[in-house]
């Protein structure tokens, strides 16, 4: 998981024998989809974006539980049970499927009115952000940072004393544009419209200028003290999705389930996306982002004919 995440800090001969590896293991998930697509078993879809998001699930469901501090060995069972159904199923109840159209500009627009260019500090931030999702944690130094934003490094040492303080700060940016999408997308009328919406804001986030910091493997590198800061805003942003789903069984518009290991995976859908999906595969960020929030209600499962 680490070498995936930070693979700048291999050699360059290295790299290229983890990225070769892996690239067999995309081949291999992405041909089972494809034949699922010929056979009637999986619904039509972008094979290769849905091969990305189910990798992304996978990874974020180990990682997940060092960020909230779940050491529970039952819960890694439980999140081992409600995955697979997610994945084939979704988390749209049977038959629900959302006809209204997403209000994404004006949804969007709040986003970048609360996080603005102008602010030196925000442009710091997306910079680093962009660089570490792409490249690593490791793989990026603030010389990097400096010339993305056209400055010098003394500019960012005017504002941070070290790079683990301003990766800190990255994150510290990220969790509170997670809670804004989350504070927007729960305005929506039904659960399952949230999810949606929130899903997809995630995604734009992740693919366009907004770029909060992928919760990657580095979460030891910061002081106890940043561990629990770190740990209780994934803890809330956990908390909200559990009330979420919880509000979904009520109003019908989400399936039973085992709530608290589905709110925690389900993030993996847009967590590292940057990172993991090439750009040749997101050509336009809001299809991608409409994909992949429909990959997460209604699974890659080809439902009869009248169900989705």
């Amino acid at each position: 998981m680490a070498v995936l995440n930070e693979i700048s800090f291999l050699p360059e001969a290295h790299q290229a024998e983890v990225r070769s590896a892996r690239s067999k293991n995309v081949a291999a998930l992405v041909n089972l989809l494809e034949q699922g697509i010929a056979d009637g078993s999986v619904r039509p879809c972008r094979a290769r974006l849905a091969c990305e998001t189910i990798f992304g699930i996978l990874d974020w469901a180990t990682l997940s539980r060092t960020w909230a501090q779940i050491s529970d060995e039952v819960f890694a069972i439980r999140m081992a049970a409600a995955i697979p159904p997610m994945i084939l199923d979704g988390v749209a109840a049977n038959d629900v499927v959302l006809s209204r159209p997403l209000a994404l500009e004006a949804r969007f627009e709040d986003l970048h009115a609360d996080f603005s260019r102008e602010d030196r500090w925000e442009e710091l931030a997306r910079a680093g952000s962009k660089l570490f999702n792409s490249r690593g944690v490791d793989g990026v130094s603030l010389d990097d940072v400096a010339a993305e934003v056209g400055a010098t490094k003394g500019l960012i040492y005017h504002y941070f004393d070290t790079k683990r303080s301003f990766v800190a700060f990255c994150y510290q940016r990220s969790f509170k544009l997670f809670e804004r999408i989350m504070t927007v997308s729960d305005a929506e009328p039904t659960a399952l419209e949230s999810a949606r919406t929130g899903s997809t804001l995630n995604v734009l986030a992740q693919l366009g200028e907004l770029q909060p910091l992928s919760l990657g493997t580095n979460y030891e590198i910061f002081s106890p003290d940043q561990q629990r800061e770190f740990s209780e805003a994934t803890q809330a942003l956990f908390r909200r999705s559990v009330a979420r789903i919880r509000r979904g069984i009520r109003d019908g518009s989400i399936r039973n389930m085992d709530v608290e290991p589905i709110a925690l995976a389900s993030a993996g859908v847009f967590n590292s996306l940057a990172h993991r999906l090439p750009s040749s595969e997101r050509p336009d960020s809001v299809s991608t982002a409409i994909e992949i929030s429909d990959f997460l209600l209604y699974g890659i499962r080809q439902k009869p004919a009248s169900g989705h």
